[in-house]
């Protein structure tokens, strides 16, 4: 994923999408709005209000256009509220929260950048919601807190996050094809969840060495159904792969890297 910025006209640049965006006059949005209608963005803001912005589905839409929103004490930068609120194309910084995702849920983000904050970039507190080209970088938590049901994480760069990658603690979730590497912690923790299914990612270089962590991790919490397929894992610090549950195994580890290092009894063959 790359992001490019140039001079007074800003491109956002990720694999297949080109957006371009021109310096408008008019300010339409604004700290401390609730958005119930199509918006796009036309400057840097830098706000204190609390929520800074809030998007309110299923009418409220924001295309950032290439701007930046900056915390100055707003704990969350964005709350996406409602049902199928969308927000693309832009930047999320210096917040506890980048991007709350709450009320009834299906919200989606797409090509989003969510960098500097304390708690997690993106919080997803409600279902059936997306998340998809986007970049959760450098934050001082973990990079995306999932504790909603049924929601998507995909074609994503999450990296150098200072807690967790993505930390799974909902059901029957899909983790797949994204780039997660040098979280401090794990790259992928899956806590007290279920039917979740993490697949084709490629985790790399997280972990404190004798520290318990590792590449992609199942607590020992007595979970079932989660599925860990085709994973490409390597070069993590303690492990991996790990499972910290014992017989009965009730979930699966199947495809994955067939070098990676591995901790659990219920990791029989990658």
């Amino acid at each position: 994923m790359v992001y490019e910025f140039r001079g007074s006209a800003r491109h956002f640049v990720v694999p297949g999408i080109l957006y371009f965006a021109l310096g408008s006059s008019a300010f339409a949005v604004d700290c401390g709005d609730t958005i119930t209608s199509p918006e796009v963005l036309d400057q840097d803001l830098v706000c204190s209000t609390e929520p800074a912005l809030t998007i309110m589905g299923p009418t409220g839409s924001l295309d950032m256009a290439e701007y930046t929103l900056r915390c100055d004490g707003s704990a969350v930068g964005i709350q996406i509220d409602g049902v199928a609120a969308f927000l693309s194309n832009g930047v999320v910084t210096l917040c506890d929260i980048g991007i709350s995702l709450d009320g009834t849920g299906a919200h989606n983000i797409q090509a989003i950048r969510v960098d500097g904050t304390d708690i997690s970039g993106i919080a997803v507190n409600s279902s059936f919601n997306s998340v998809i080209q986007s970049g959760i970088f450098k934050n001082s938590g973990t990079g995306i807190f999932i504790a909603g049901d049924n929601n998507n994480v995909s074609s994503s760069s999450i990296l150098d996050n200072l807690e967790n990658g993505i930390q799974l603690e909902g059901n029957n979730n899909l983790i797949v094809s994204n780039e997660i590497s040098r979280s401090t912690l794990n790259g992928i923790l899956i806590g007290k969840a279920d039917g979740n299914t993490v697949a084709q990612n490629t985790v790399s270089m997280s972990g404190i060495g004798g520290a318990n962590t590792a590449g992609i991790l199942l607590e020992l919490l007595g979970q079932s159904g989660n599925v860990i397929v085709g994973n490409t894992v390597f070069s993590n610090i303690d492990f991996d792969l790990q499972d910290n549950n014992s017989s009965p195994c009730l979930n699966s580890w199947v495809g994955n890297s067939p070098d990676a290092t591995t901790s659990g009894q219920c990791i029989i063959s990658n």
